[in-house]
């Protein structure tokens, strides 16, 4: 029972005993009976009306009670569902955290086994790199032994084709040597005079002047020599210097000392202005 209710009760119950004080009243004072009943009349006819008012109170209080139960009934439902969504927000949360710790191991595994896959590739490349500078090395040693082969091949197709050049003068010679040994024969005596006058035409002095000009210029080990126009035919010797001029504008180059010597041309290293000696330019051994 409300408390709005029990009140009510009690007022009907003030009520009820008014009513009998009155009746008892109303008893004792017979001459006031009239009087008596119209007050109490009045006075049950406020009792209803209060009574009434406050059944309407009880009803109005009960009605909002019962909307205040209602919306607080609604309230906690909404409350309920906020909890349970909530907690399924939660729920989901754990979830993905959960699964944010597993990727996150399993990257944590492949970056370990990348990082020992990257130390492996670069001790291999460590290794690599090593095996490559001994490959330089050895390459740069086969360089330069094949530059010194070149070099050297090089020398001996120099000397190969002096040699050459030098049995083709022979034979040259030994076919004149005969065709004069046969005129000799044919003519006796006059023989002597022919190989006086051949001997001494084939050995010249040093003091002659001797001039020439550059055929072909060559770089064999690192040092510039240059072939000349002039050879033994010419007077020419192993050893002898020659003057580099440029014919056109007079100036002087520097030097060929001759090296090799062949009837019609001789090869010599050049020294001075050896980047302008070129084939076309002078030399002389007096200036």
């Amino acid at each position: 029972m409300s408390v709005l209710t029990k009140l009510f009760v009690v007022l009907l119950v003030v009520t009820s005993l008014l009513l009998s004080a009155s009746v008892v009243v109303f008893v004792n004072r017979v001459e006031d009976h009239k009087a008596l009943a119209d007050a109490s009349k009045h006075q049950l006819t406020a009792a209803k009306l209060q009574a009434s008012e406050l059944t309407t109170n009880v009803t109005n209080s009960q009605l909002a009670y019962s909307n205040l139960q209602n919306e607080m009934t609604k309230q906690v439902g909404e409350l309920s569902r906020t909890v349970v969504d909530r907690d399924a927000e939660i729920q989901k949360r754990d979830g993905e955290l959960a699964q944010l710790k597993k990727d996150s191991q399993v990257k944590e595994a492949t970056l370990k086994g990348t990082a020992d896959a990257l130390r492996a590739a670069q001790e291999m490349g460590t290794g690599l790199q090593t095996a490559n500078s001994d490959i330089r090395t050895k390459n740069d040693d086969l360089l330069k032994g094949n530059g010194e082969l070149n070099t050297q091949i090089t020398v001996l197709d120099n000397k190969l084709r002096q040699t050459e050049k030098a049995r083709e003068y022979l034979e040259e010679l030994n076919a004149e040597l005969k065709s004069q040994l046969a005129g000799v024969r044919q003519k006796g005596g006059a023989a002597s005079g022919v190989m006086s006058g051949s001997a001494s035409a084939g050995d010249g002095s040093a003091d002659v002047p001797i001039n020439g000009v550059v055929r072909s210029v060559d770089i064999i080990g690192g040092k510039k020599y240059a072939t000349i126009s002039v050879g033994s035919s010419d007077l020419v010797k192993k050893g002898m210097k020659f003057n580099v001029i440029n014919r056109q504008g007079g100036e002087f180059l520097g030097f060929l000392t001759v090296d090799s010597v062949q009837p019609n041309e001789a090869i010599g290293q050049v020294e001075g202005k050896v980047d302008k000696i070129q084939a076309g330019v002078e030399v002389k051994t007096q200036l």
